[in-house]
């Protein structure tokens, strides 16, 4: 008999994390669902980890390929899959134990939709858990296309319909889509697909240095990278057409603000560490990320005339003692 539940997870390189999020499927209080974990390329133990749970566990199936994104892992994972409503869990993350119930639950209550989210928690390892960075999500709600053309609304770990994943023909495996998740919600619902949201926390979400989400820039301009396909298939006319342009010049306006900021550090590092060379060009760059353009008049002519002087100063101001505001009066 097939299960109800396919879990498609995508794992590389995630021998610390993988078997805490099997065992999180293991606790599972309704048991009808299956896992396909898709080894991504890895070169640590993560497919020896997961293997071990496909010969104690009859629900585990575990694939191996050549490195080619989580994208491509997910969409391997689909075509194996059996159950009718697709579920995502990343190696790192995980489902609390009521996960399936719950959601099984809630599906059954609110019958007709193709997308099913929930909230969740985020946390990091050895920290208490924070509530996800959904607040509005709050009750039960459903968000329309128009809100999707605008930012992601929802996380990754949903429920979807098997129909919703035929719909959209899989996850773009494109390397820019760093953001396939909030792709493949908008192109389906784009197509006809309808959300709605459990506003229960079911799942965590790991945060850790080194994930793909974890930086802005790459995520920015997944985003605008992601309008731009959307807009030049014809997918979005009319009225969404409109809100799809302002959402992109928005994010284009944002990834120069974030890129500024981003040659600001980096400036900032270099000047600390004694390195001089292009300073000058690489504070031309930052203008934008000094919030008050006076302070970055006052240090202009500094640089200009002297790195060196210039560098002397930024030391001093982030030497000062730890009770002092050093982020507003940098240069």
């Amino acid at each position: 008999m097939a299960p109800t539940f396919s879990v498609l997870m995508a794992a590389y390189n995630a021998e610390t994390t993988i078997a805490e999020a099997l065992n999180s499927l293991l606790a599972q209080t309704r048991g009808d669902w299956e896992a396909i974990v898709v080894d991504d390329g890895s070169a640590d133990a993560t497919l020896t980890i997961a293997s071990a749970y496909a010969k104690r566990d009859s629900r585990f199936t575990v694939l191996s390929k050549t490195n080619g994104g989580t994208a491509s892992a997910r969409n391997l994972a689909a075509r194996h899959a059996s159950g009718s409503l697709f579920s995502l869990l990343d190696a790192d993350d995980l489902y609390l134990p009521h996960y399936f119930e719950h959601m099984g639950g809630f599906i059954d209550e609110h019958p007709g939709y193709e997308i099913y989210s929930s909230s969740g928690l985020c946390f990091r390892a050895g920290e208490e858990a924070w509530p996800d960075e959904f607040p509005e999500n709050d009750r039960i709600r459903s968000y329309e296309v128009e809100d999707m053309l605008v930012q992601n609304r929802f996380s990754v770990h949903s429920l979807f319909r098997r129909s919703a994943f035929d719909l959209v023909g899989g996850f773009d495996e494109d390397p820019r889509m760093v953001n396939e998740d909030h792709c493949f919600w908008l192109t389906a619902m784009l197509r006809g697909a309808r959300h709605i949201h459990n506003p229960e926390r079911l799942w965590m979400y790991r945060r850790s240095e080194g994930q793909k989400t974890s930086d802005p820039v790459l995520f920015n301009r997944a985003g605008v990278f992601l309008l731009d396909g959307l807009l030049k298939r014809g997918e979005i006319s009319g009225s969404r057409a409109r809100i799809a342009r302002v959402a992109r010049r928005n994010l284009i306006r944002w990834g120069r603000l974030l890129e500024a900021r981003r040659g600001r550090e980096q400036l900032e590092q270099q000047l600390m560490h004694g390195d001089l060379e292009g300073a000058r060009r690489a504070y031309l760059a930052s203008r934008r990320a000094y919030g008050s353009i006076i302070k970055y008049a006052v240090g202009l002519p500094v640089m200009l005339v002297s790195p060196q002087i210039f560098a002397r100063l930024t030391s001093l101001i982030v030497a000062r003692p730890s009770g002092s505001d050093e982020r507003s009066d940098r240069f």
